[in-house]
């Protein structure tokens, strides 16, 4: 059993002055927004994070090498993060992200006036193929390519999680007796 002592205590109001610094950003200023939905999710991560803490401290944790092993295992591992990456992006900061697919679509008009190509996208091939083309490249393309990356790394490595050996309790029948 573990007991609460001052440096949990102190963790939890560390959360929570997280919590409260994430609500505070989320707040809209003026009028309704769809951050505030997001708010939602804070206990969630809550959980997760108190439930990776108490993992971690009865568990032991190694990372040890071996052989390469497959891609795609590694792959679907190393996605998963890159994912979240994503989706924290598009959910805290949308703004750095509308800035980052303007900047990615005025590189690309460059390149296609460089070749002569118009890039008013009146056509219906050019606004449902190469628009969305362009779009998927500009945001998922940086996130793919770190995921190989990470895969190619991951496959190298392989994650041992063991219990931890627990300290016997004074009340349990097999302690000895300090009659």
């Amino acid at each position: 059993m573990r007991h609460l002592s001052i440096a949990r205590l102190m963790g939890l109001v560390a959360l929570l002055g997280i919590n409260f610094a994430a609500l505070k950003m989320l707040l809209p200023k003026e009028e309704p927004s769809w951050p505030l939905h997001v708010a939602g999710f804070l206990p969630l991560l809550d959980i997760q994070l108190i439930a990776l803490y108490v993992t971690a401290g009865r568990f032991r944790v190694a990372i040890r090498r071996r052989p390469a092993g497959r891609f795609w295992p590694a792959m679907a591992a190393a996605c998963f993060p890159t994912t979240l990456a994503a989706g924290i992006l598009v959910a805290f900061a949308p703004g750095l992200l509308i800035d980052y697919v303007e900047l990615a679509f005025r590189l690309f008009a460059r390149v296609l006036l460089a070749a002569g190509i118009s890039t008013t996208f009146d056509s219906s091939f050019e606004r449902w193929v190469v628009l969305p083309a362009v779009l998927g490249v500009a945001i998922s393309g940086p996130l793919i390519v770190l995921a190989i990356v990470l895969a190619v790394a991951l496959r190298r490595f392989r994650l041992v999680v063991t219990p931890r050996a627990e300290e016997p309790c004074a009340a349990t029948p097999s302690s000895p007796s300090s009659s």
